[in-house]
């Protein structure tokens, strides 16, 4: 090949209007590279170095941007450097699109296992997620085809596992503006391959799977990013930063959560689109012009559950005009509850909160109050407060709370509310007017303290377990004390309140942004049946915290070598059909550690051993505390050297 062939590219290139900024750079670097060299001269090796040089360097171009891209712009200097490829493939053993795109890996589509060299135009390749894959669209429409039209791909050229696709593969596809791109399925005829997405796949979205409540926090997250990087005046790179990381959430979800999130019809601007195409748009944006988007998505948010409310101002006209009729007011759930229920949930988080708030007093005023092996200090009138319910706390006497509240309500709270003498005024803080407020209210929930079930505690944070690695030690040492307290010998109620007070304390001791998070997702999930998978939700976390205590050393390093591994968690796991309480299931786990099949090592048998123990190992209440102190002083003293 002869440097004359070069030089007309340089030339052709330099005819185009409108030429790219980093074409106009590398035409820059080749008249310097061949300015004394004779067109007549072939390329030598450290030309065709060059040449490949440029290449990687324009390839860089397509992962990040639209105008270089030879998948989706067929564009005139597009075609230029594609011809150039394949004039100098012969050259580099290679083939052409090897050296449009030196960082693929691939030779075969890992969709329908068929070579790429069976593509001819770029503009019918996709590149993968990763930038490093390349696809063919007819790869995809085969596998579609075959598949159900469920949207999905090959990650792995080895495995029969199915991925989702993900934002920005559909960003690409939906990009590419392909000329005479139309083709036929039978009869049914399809403008371009979006079109035949939108037709026969998109359809199909939700025909599997359930919404992923988890996402939707993180949707509003990314909303209220916006409006608060818009209003601040911020870099919009810092919005696509927040975008992508949303998208790195999305990920990690399961293949038909997935695509049921993507299925989510929104309207707008009298139009339904899915939701994958407002993901699409927020992805290839690049400033603030989203307003639209991100008002029909709020209002879809809103609509769908009213905590996925925005924190933002500029969004709050829009929640004025909602019809709230049949929309929640207050804490998620209270309006679906009966009276009576809605006034048993009143009262359980108004004795929570004496327990899980902190009040201002004068000193020497204020007291403990005590439930339990639970301790808290409160104001002087807490402890009257709480000395009125505990009787029945402790009895089990959940029928009689109700009444009780009600006539507290209206024969305390209600005239310590109106109470203005000098007295009050000179010793009541404002915490505790706060409190008295908000009991009236019954806007609790506006100081963080919300009751909430055991088994829908567990359920979530299972959830957030797993998408949440960052929270995860705390979420261990909460999830343990949950399932030690249900383990116990007690009324249930004794155990809910138990198991709340340990979460509020638990909650406190996270960061702002992931206490927010568990909150919305709490409320979220709040009337869907996580009792019924209760005992099967313990099994799962207890089976795999014994495989993560198998799986390290003492010191805590992770073990890579066949001394010590993880155990086969299917000998362990079972069905809880046939079981009542958490007692028996921990049990049954013991002995299925002991089972010479598992054949574990006496250490490691005893560590498992000794957490389990941990699990079911009475709770004694404060005052069985003391009083083994007592015995135990008593024992020193008789047993002392005379």
């Amino acid at each position: 090949m002869l440097v004359r062939k070069i030089l007309e590219f340089i030339n052709d290139l330099k005819e185009i209007r409108e030429l790219s900024p980093d074409d106009m750079l590398l035409i820059e670097s080749l008249e310097e590279k061949f300015k004394h060299c004779a067109s007549r001269q072939q390329l030598n090796a450290d030309n065709i170095q060059f040449l490949m040089n440029c290449f990687e360097l324009r390839s860089q171009q397509v992962e990040v941007g639209f105008e270089n891209d030879y998948m989706l712009n067929t564009g005139l200097a597009n075609q230029k450097w594609i011809q150039l490829a394949k004039d100098i493939a012969p050259l580099t053993q290679k083939k052409y699109v090897q050296v449009l795109l030196p960082k693929i890996t691939n030779s075969v589509d890992f969709n329908n296992l068929s070579l790429l060299t069976e593509t001819e135009r770029p503009e019918n390749f996709y590149l993968g997620n990763d930038n490093r894959t390349l696809y063919r669209k007819r790869g995809l429409c085969e596998h579609l085809t075959t598949n159900g039209f469920i949207l999905s791909t090959h990650r792995y050229l080895r495995t029969n596992i199915l991925s989702a696709m993900s934002i920005k593969e559909l960003t690409r596809l939906q990009s590419c503006k392909q000329l005479n791109g139309g083709f036929s399925i039978g009869e049914e005829q399809f403008t371009n391959f979006w079109n035949f997405l939108q037709k026969k796949v998109f359809t199909k979205l939700q025909s599997k799977g359930e919404m992923p409540l988890d996402l939707l926090p993180h949707l509003l997250s990314l909303i209220d990013k916006y409006y608060e990087l818009k209003t601040k005046g911020s870099d919009f790179k810092l919005f696509k930063q927040a975008a992508q990381d949303f998208f790195i959430q999305l990920d990690k979800y399961c293949l038909d959560e997935i695509n049921f999130f993507y299925g989510v019809e929104i309207s707008f601007k009298e139009k339904k689109l899915y939701l994958l195409d407002f993901l699409i748009v927020i992805n290839k944006v690049e400033n603030y012009v989203l307003d639209e988007h991100f008002s029909a998505l709020a209002e879809w948010l809103f609509k769908f559950n009213s905590v996925l409310k925005s924190k933002h101002t500029e969004l709050y006209p829009f929640y004025n005009q909602v019809d709230r009729n049949n929309l929640n007011e207050g804490h998620p759930g209270a309006r679906r509850d009966s009276a009576q229920e809605y006034s048993l949930n009143q009262c359980l988080t108004m004795l929570l909160s004496l327990f899980t708030l902190e009040f201002d007093y004068l000193p020497l005023t204020g007291h403990t109050i005590s439930f339990w092996d639970m301790t808290n200090p409160v104001f002087s009138e807490g402890k009257k407060i709480f000395s009125m319910f505990k009787p029945l706390l402790v009895s089990n006497m959940i029928d009689q709370l109700v009444p009780q509240y009600r006539s507290f309500i209206e024969e305390y709270i209600v005239p310590a509310r109106a109470e203005q003498s000098l007295y009050i005024l000179l010793t009541r803080y404002d915490s505790v007017n706060d409190w008295y407020r908000h009991v009236d209210n019954s806007t609790l929930f506006k100081r963080g303290v919300i009751w909430f079930q055991p088994e829908l505690l567990m359920h979530v944070l299972l959830r957030v377990r797993a998408h949440v690695p960052a929270i995860v030690i705390q979420i261990d040492k909460f999830l343990d004390e949950l399932i030690h307290t249900c383990a116990q010998d007690n009324y249930d109620l004794l155990k809910q309140f138990r198991v709340n007070i340990l979460f509020s304390n638990f909650k406190k001791k996270l960061p702002e942004q992931e206490q927010e998070y568990l909150i919305i997702l709490l409320q979220l999930y709040e009337h869907r049946d996580t009792h019924t998978f209760f005992l099967s939700n313990c099994i799962d976390y207890i089976v795999n915290r014994l495989s993560n205590i198998s799986s390290f050393r003492t010191g805590g390093s992770i073990q890579f070598f066949s001394a010590v591994r993880k155990i086969d968690c299917s000998k362990i796991v079972f069905s809880p059909m046939s079981y009542e309480n958490l007692n028996e299931i921990i049990d049954l786990i013991k002995g299925r550690l002991q089972s010479p099949e598992l054949n574990l090592d006496e250490d490691l048998l005893e560590k498992m051993i000794i957490y389990l123990r941990t699990l079911s190992r009475p709770i004694l209440s404060i005052e069985e505390l003391q009083e083994d102190i007592s015995r135990a002083r008593t024992g020193d003293y008789l047993g002392a050297p005379t």
